[in-house]
């Protein structure tokens, strides 16, 4: 899949190469004429930003329908980022916590499954151990944590490495 990002109307969008048009009936036990919403299929997801005090506070992602897809709410502090997604129903998807170094950059991200999918608190940490001249990280670690017999526990799962080629 390609995507494409630009701007329509000030607002960033994100058209997909691999894109496919769904289609709705309209008939008896479907949606009435106003429930439809004509795609406009110059792009697939609009990203609608609010910002306060020139931070960014919220994210919007809208199908090409008018529809929401996910609602990102962020929190700014010196130490720490955090952000919360919800979805289509405006219910909690995920939370993620950044500690940030000196220089603001991200160096763990702890990302926990509020919505309980894989059963009990589902959490991981990335931590970012070093960055490039560009500060892309280079080596990180992936750590789950899990409870066992009532006790979080934590245990790393993997780790990568990874070099940008800058042009």
């Amino acid at each position: 899949m390609i995507n494409v990002y630009g701007y329509i109307g000030g607002n960033r969008v994100e058209k997909s190469i691999s894109y496919e048009v769904n289609s709705t009936r309209v008939g008896s036990g479907g949606p009435t004429q106003q429930q439809i919403h004509v795609p406009d299929v110059r792009y697939d997801l609009r990203y609608e930003h609010s910002y306060k005090n020139g931070r960014l506070v919220e994210m919007k992602i809208i199908r090409n329908d008018g529809t929401r897809w996910m609602r990102y709410t962020y929190e700014h502090s010196p130490n720490e980022r955090s952000y919360i997604a919800y979805d289509e129903n405006n219910e909690i998807n995920q939370k993620y916590v950044f500690k940030l170094d000196a220089d603001g950059n991200d160096v763990e991200r702890t990302n926990v499954d509020v919505r309980k999918v894989y059963g009990e608190d589902f959490q991981f940490i990335i931590t970012n151990l070093s960055f490039d001249d560009m500060k892309n990280w280079r080596h990180r670690t992936f750590t789950k944590i899990l409870t066992i017999d009532g006790r979080k526990t934590k245990k790393r799962t993997s780790e990568e490495y990874r070099e940008i080629v800058y042009y």
